[in-house]
């Protein structure tokens, strides 16, 4: 049983943890809980399928880690989500720990729901932009809309609203991409060649012919009328 709190008193961390696992998605904002049954099929494929361009574009070639729904975000001790996807760059993996991500990711996906719409679109966005979140995406998989806004002067601006394949560079990830580039320049001939090895024998065992130059925002993946779309691929994401 979650320990009593008196009335006006924020929930922490402490409770948080200590509430009793039923099956709903449950964070803490500013103190208060914010609960949700578990979402849809169709927003779970499209999460599943976005998740794997993710992993195909970042942690194959080493940019950094995705991580799904359900891990915690902790923020601060009155404040601990759990986004649909959030992606940790590899100078950042130091805030991976047994519990969670404990500190703000270099971007964090959010798939709509009609129970979360308003939590995600303006709750969720202030308190991301507050806590230092680079890039926050938004996806609407009816409608098949994506918006990515990117932090500037702690508050964020619309990088990308687009309803087919989107082509602005993400900013956290092409750092990565580049540094990841410099550090291959560093390594002899036979550290490139094992490199390369690995990225084809890994490309082939997903069967995929596309590389990890797909490093834009979305690279190329949006969601479009259930369908997720990557610039050389169509997955359907609705089930058959």
């Amino acid at each position: 049983m979650a320990p009593a709190v008196p009335a006006n008193i924020p929930f922490t961390y402490e409770i948080y943890v200590a509430m009793p696992s039923d099956g709903r998605r449950r964070e803490l904002i500013d103190g208060d809980f914010e609960e949700n049954p578990a979402p849809s099929t169709r927003h779970q494929t499209v999460s599943r399928r976005l998740q794997y361009e993710l992993m195909t574009a970042i942690e194959l070639p080493g940019h950094g880690q995705v991580f799904n729904a359900p891990v915690d975000v902790i923020l601060s001790d009155t404040n601990v989500l759990q986004p649909d996807l959030c992606i940790i760059g590899k100078d950042q993996e130091r805030l991976i720990s047994e519990r969670g991500i404990e500190g703000p990711p270099d971007i964090v996906v959010e798939i709509l729901s009609p129970s979360t719409s308003t939590l995600d679109r303006r709750v969720k966005h202030a308190l991301y932009a507050r806590f230092g979140v680079e890039e926050y995406w938004v996806v609407e998989p009816t409608s098949g809309r994506i918006d990515v806004d990117r932090l500037e002067n702690n508050q964020y601006a619309l990088l990308v609203d687009q309803s087919g394949p989107a082509r602005a560079r993400s900013a956290p990830l092409a750092r990565r991409q580049m540094a990841h580039a410099r550090d291959l320049q560093r390594c002899g001939p036979r550290e490139r060649r094992a490199v390369r090895g690995v990225r084809t024998r890994s490309r082939h065992a997903l069967g995929r012919s596309s590389s990890a130059r797909g490093v834009r925002t979305a690279w190329h993946v949006a969601v479009q009328g259930g369908n997720c779309l990557g610039e050389r691929s169509q997955m359907k994401t609705s089930p058959q």
